[in-house]
Formats: C-alpha cells, sequence, structure tokens
C-alpha cells in the first residue's frame, strides 16, 4: 500500500500560483523603489514579474535584452521598472 503525504504535495496550479505571488511581491517592491528614490529599478526577467508589470504600468516597450515598463503612482509620481533577460552564451 502507498500512501501520499498530501500535505507537502503540491500540485503545479499551486506552484503557478506562489510564483506568481512572489512576482507580484517583487514588482510592488520594485515600484515602491523607484517611486521613492526617484531610479531606475532592474530585475531580472520572468514573465510572472512581466504580466504582473503589465497590470500596473502606463506602458511598456520590449527593447530586445530589457523590457521597459513605467507608470505613476497613486500621488502622481512615476516610476519606471526593467526586466532584463539572460543572456544565452
Amino acid at each position: 500500500m502507498s500512501t501520499t503525504n498530501t500535505a507537502t504535495t503540491q500540485t503545479a496550479d499551486q506552484i503557478d500560483a506562489l510564483e506568481a505571488d512572489a512576482a507580484r511581491l517583487d514588482v510592488e517592491q520594485a515600484i515602491y523603489r523607484s517611486d521613492s528614490y526617484t531610479e531606475v529599478v532592474t530585475l531580472e526577467y520572468s514573465d510572472a514579474r512581466a504580466e504582473a508589470l503589465l497590470a500596473a504600468s502606463d506602458d511598456s516597450v520590449d527593447a530586445g535584452r530589457v523590457v521597459e515598463f513605467w507608470g505613476t503612482s497613486e500621488a502622481g509620481d512615476e516610476w519606471r521598472v526593467h526586466l532584463r533577460r539572460a543572456t544565452i552564451a
């Protein structure tokens, strides 16, 4: 008889949800830092981060190795976050 520990088994959907939540937190922190310190914040590219930034931004541009996102906070302050794609050697 085989037993499965369901408490430690996660489905692919649960893992995707956790990654999306982590990406959303990364993006929120990056936007806060950009807004607070008036700087461009750069993070490593991930699809989850790109989706979160698309939802939060006013606009974006894919410049190849870097995807740039920008927007305006509720207080009217501008922010910029870039996602840098890894280079393949």
